[in-house]
């Protein structure tokens, strides 16, 4: 009988070392899950956080790339063909965006825009623009080319 139970102890060890054996691929696999988890979380908040701040930006600080998107829209509005004016990027060369006062700007640069005839043509421009309050901007004052239209 002895004989018979030390092989059956044997036989036990053996399946409880192949338990083991199984159970560590699921360990591993739980613990790659894990950092998985905690790798997708840190991108998350790093990707979020941003955009949490831009809209906080957007909502309640102004800046130049707003006074000039305002800018472009208010000058747009005295085109006789506003769908062809092209305006340069905020820092490309001829353009300014400088804060004035607390929620007002003066935008000086240039757009080229079809005339009547078809042709493209270069103008310059200088105007002032400020922000009001609950996403509203007014035009202060507005010169193309030498004409002052505001």
């Amino acid at each position: 009988m002895q004989v018979k139970e030390e092989e059956i102890e044997d036989d036990s060890l053996e399946n409880s070392e192949e338990e083991e054996n199984e159970e560590t691929p699921k360990k591993q696999s739980s613990s790659r899950t894990s950092l998985w988890f905690l790798v997708i979380a840190i991108a998350l908040v790093f990707i979020i956080l941003p955009c949490a701040c831009m809209s906080k930006g957007s909502i309640g600080l102004r800046s130049e790339a707003d006074a000039y998107s305002m800018a472009k829209e208010f000058i747009k509005g005295y085109l006789e063909t506003p769908a062809t004016a092209q305006f340069p990027l905020i820092d490309d060369y001829g353009i300014a965006v400088v804060k004035v006062d607390n929620d007002t700007w003066k935008v000086i640069g240039w757009f080229d825009a079809q005339n009547i005839f078809g042709a493209l043509i270069r103008n310059y421009y200088e105007c002032s623009v400020s922000y009001v309050g609950e996403g509203k901007w007014i035009l202060e004052s507005l010169n193309i080319n030498g004409d002052v239209l505001k």
